[in-house]
């Protein structure tokens, strides 16, 4: 009787230890699924990142390619005068604090007629039916 139950009670620690075996198996299982949808999506990331590292790459090179063309984008005020010529001629008969002074004039009154809208310094000539400046 005591071998009886101690077969019993050998059996009964073998189907513990099986039981928590095939949990351990379940979960061994569940975790292994779920480090595969993880490296699946990793890998997707990865395939994102690099496509997206290439567009910015060929952005940048473009721009690059614009900047380093030489032209310049630039604004011109139209219808202002350059204030200089003015000074440096009577940068010859004053000095140069009185013709910064004396120039002023002479340019603001040639400026004010610019902005004259019935002025036009341009000759326009008529050219078998087409004008011309």
């Amino acid at each position: 009787m005591l071998e009886r139950q101690k077969v019993d009670n050998i059996s009964k620690l073998a189907e513990e230890h099986k039981k928590k075996m095939e949990e351990m198996c379940e979960h061994l299982k569940e975790k292994m699924e779920d480090m595969e949808d993880l490296q699946s999506l990793i890998q997707t990331l990865v395939i994102n990142e690099r496509l997206i590292n290439n567009e910015l790459q060929e952005a940048l090179k473009g721009l690059k390619e614009i900047l380093n063309t030489g032209t310049l984008i630039g604004i011109k005020r139209m219808g202002e005068l350059d204030e200089k010529p003015f000074q440096m001629v009577y940068k010859r008969k004053y000095t140069t604090e009185e013709a910064d002074a004396i120039a002023a004039e002479p340019c603001s009154v040639w400026q004010e007629e610019l902005q004259k809208p019935n002025w036009h310094p341009f000759k326009i000539v008529v050219v078998d039916g087409q004008t011309q400046v």
